[in-house]
């Protein structure tokens, strides 16, 4: 076997490790487990590293699948903090990105397995473990092709009405 190192996790903080193909995702923070956060793509065979978000209050913490990457950003909430958030896709291959929400709400993204995605809406802050959870089928919605190349296009995800 072979090892390899990502020299530029081990200027930070790191957490969130999500790998696929050749590629892998990490957050990093200056300081530990607190923001801001950037939100990083290394591809394990060039060595070469993106930085997918920079200086972001809500922990991105997406996911990676083929060509695919999601995460959650407080880029778009209008302030510095860490909520409310969107949700961003970006295909590898091309270098398109796209934001899938239509507007800064609870909810998130999480795991993929083409075509689909998990979206998660917290339902109390208070309680972490208080979700509510979709599952998006990004073909469909239009997001991307049957091939999982992302299609450029407008927000598809509609935060759900306000609790029961």
């Amino acid at each position: 076997g072979e090892m390899g190192w990502v020299a530029q996790s081990a200027e930070h903080y790191t957490y969130w490790v999500a790998t696929s193909g050749e590629h892998l995702i990490y957050v990093s923070s200056e300081v530990y487990d607190w923001e801001p956060f950037d939100l990083h793509l290394f591809n394990i065979v060039t060595q070469e590293a993106t930085v997918l978000t920079q200086d972001d209050y809500a922990f991105p913490g997406g996911n990676i699948h083929n060509n695919l990457v999601n995460w959650s950003t407080a880029k778009f909430n209008g302030n510095s903090s860490a909520l409310p958030i969107d949700s961003m896709i970006l295909d590898i291959r091309s270098g398109l990105s796209r934001r899938l929400t239509s507007g800064a709400s609870l909810m998130g993204v999480g795991k993929m397995a083409f075509p689909y995605m998990i979206v998660g809406n917290w339902l109390a802050i208070s309680q972490e473990s208080n979700v509510d959870y979709y599952i998006a089928n990004l073909v469909k919605l239009g997001v991307t092709d049957l091939d999982g190349n992302l299609i450029p296009g407008e927000p598809v995800l509609a935060p759900p009405p306000d609790g029961p």
